[in-house]
């Protein structure tokens, strides 16, 4: 089944230049360049730590259940290279799962491994893991360090019940 994400690149507002979909998996935009370390039907296998990519060439990046499969050392260092590629304003849209509310749905009902599986992730490979956990604050305050401003947040229930948090972010 593919990855269901609250990003249809369809309903995205047209935007010039390159677009790059980070942790593309299944979900495949039509319009980017699907990025994925592990899914080799991605257009492209690159790290995201280290994009082959020129200092702002890229005009938007979407980043959906990405960032809480790295560990927390790397978080600052792959926003700062996001950040390094993106044009002078240029977007970036962010998905992260709410670790508040994953731990109160985990804590209601510890027995529940779909829960269990939001909170500690997939884990059939090395990239579905979760080793970060995320709140608005905490991830605002990452993006502020990395560069971004004006930021647009919101929380989303998800359509497994799953509380997600949405951060979108430009270059200054």
């Amino acid at each position: 089944m593919a990855k269901q994400t609250f990003i249809d690149s369809n309903k995205l507002p047209p935007i010039e230049g390159m677009r790059l979909n980070i942790g593309s998996g299944k979900d495949y935009k039509k319009g980017f360049i699907n990025i994925d370390k592990f899914d080799k039907t991605a257009d492209a296998n690159w790290d995201i730590e280290h994009l082959p990519l020129n200092d702002s060439c890229v005009a938007q990046i979407v980043c959906s259940d990405v960032l809480e499969h790295l560990p927390y050392k790397m978080i600052l260092p792959v926003l700062i290279e996001f950040h390094r590629v993106l044009k002078h304003e240029g977007q970036i849209l962010i998905f992260v799962p709410d670790i508040g509310a994953l731990c109160k749905d985990v804590s209601e009902n510890p027995e529940d491994e779909w829960k269990l599986a939001q909170l500690y992730g997939n884990q059939q490979h090395e990239g579905q893991f979760h080793k970060t956990g995320f709140t608005v604050k905490r991830l605002s305050v990452i993006l502020g360090y990395a560069g971004f401003d004006r930021l647009v947040m919101a929380l989303y229930p998800a359509l497994d019940g799953l509380k997600m948090i949405y951060m979108e972010a430009y270059r200054k």
